[in-house]
C-alpha cells in the first residue's frame, strides 16, 4: 500500500480552499473519511448528519454536501467532523466505521434501542430512528448505544456509519 500525505493532520480541520483534492478518502485506523464541500449556505457542526445533492451531476455527486432533503434521503453522505464547517468551505465526513457523534433526535417520546437502523429527516442535518429492521436505504447509521428520549433538542450518539 502506497503511503499517502494529507496537507490536513486530523480529519476536523477545515479550510476556505480545497487542500486534499474534494471527494478524496482518507483512513484512519478503521475509520474513512472524505473530503467534501459544504454547500448548505450555513456552518455545518460535529455530529451533523451530511447529504450529497441528488441534483449533483453524476461527477460531483461525491464532492458537495447540504442537510437533507426528501429527494436526498437515500442519499446519506456521512457525519461532519469538525467543530465548525462554514458555507462553501471543506473538511472531511466520516463514511465508514464507528462514530461516537452522531446527531439524534428522537422526536417519538420513546428510546430508541441498539441496533435501530437511522434515517435522515427531511430539511434537517440529524437522524431519527426507523421501526423497520432492515436499513431503508444502502447508505445508512446504525445506532450503537441506546438513545435516551429527548424530543426538544438533538444529541449525539454513537453510531456505525455506512455510508460508503
Amino acid at each position: 500500500m502506497e503511503k499517502q500525505i494529507f496537507r490536513t493532520r486530523l480529519v476536523t480541520e477545515t479550510s476556505d480552499e480545497d487542500l486534499e483534492g474534494v471527494g478524496t478518502l482518507r483512513w484512519v485506523g478503521d475509520s474513512l473519511f472524505r473530503w467534501v464541500q459544504n454547500t448548505e449556505a450555513a456552518a455545518m457542526t460535529v455530529g451533523m448528519i451530511a447529504f450529497y445533492e441528488s441534483t449533483a451531476t453524476a461527477a460531483d455527486v461525491f464532492k458537495t454536501v447540504t442537510k437533507c432533503d426528501t429527494a436526498d434521503l437515500g442519499m446519506m453522505a456521512g457525519v461532519i467532523m469538525a467543530a465548525s464547517l462554514a458555507d462553501d468551505d471543506y473538511g472531511w465526513i466520516q463514511v465508514l466505521g464507528f462514530c461516537a457523534s452522531v446527531s439524534v433526535l428522537n422526536a417519538t417520546g420513546t428510546s430508541y434501542a441498539v441496533g435501530y437502523y437511522m434515517k435522515g429527516v427531511n430539511g434537517n442535518a440529524y437522524l431519527s430512528a426507523d421501526a423497520a429492521t432492515q436499513p431503508l436505504y444502502n447508505r445508512n447509521i446504525q445506532l450503537m448505544e441506546v438513545a435516551i428520549s429527548a424530543t426538544t433538542s438533538t444529541t449525539l450518539y454513537g453510531g456505525l456509519v455506512n455510508c460508503l
